[in-house]
């Protein structure tokens, strides 16, 4: 078996085409979409305007992908650490309405000098806990007691 790579963001839409359109496309258009992905994610994307839309299905579906994958990578998830609407809406409001709370008692500090941020109040939290969970050193024992037996 051939050695997986892991895709670069860059070419995500060569590695798209390469899963899902391939087999679709003319030995021809085969043969200039390696081309294209020999000279880069640039020509790609002016490969597939060019060819792509000449299949209706595909090319929805390529839109359709586009599409969601812009709204993965600005989705709230991305901003939770920094506004506490967005924790709201992925962390729920109890979770984030605990964090609100404990966040004087936390003395949590992020990189800007303040501690109003979810990502912040959350790694104060987590610090917390994993100090208090840490082992205690052993005490310096005393000698055995005897046992007295009667």
């Amino acid at each position: 078996m051939g050695k997986v790579t892991k895709v670069p963001m860059d070419d995500w839409l060569a590695s798209y085409v390469r899963d899902y359109a391939f087999d679709t496309l003319t030995p021809s258009e085969r043969m200039q979409f390696r081309m294209a992905c020999a000279s880069g994610s640039p020509a790609v994307a002016r490969w597939a305007d060019q060819t792509l839309p000449k299949y209706k299905a595909v090319w929805h579906r390529l839109k359709s992908a586009e599409r969601q994958r812009r709204y993965r990578k600005s989705a709230s998830r991305d901003r939770w650490m920094d506004e506490w609407k967005a924790a709201d809406k992925n962390l729920g409001t109890q979770f984030t309405g605990e964090l609100k709370r404990f966040r004087e008692r936390l003395k949590s500090v992020d990189a800007n000098g303040s501690y109003d941020t979810p990502g912040a109040v959350l790694n104060a939290a987590f610090g917390a806990c994993q100090s208090a969970s840490m082992p205690r050193q052993p005490r310096a024992r005393s000698a055995p007691r005897k046992r007295v037996t009667s």
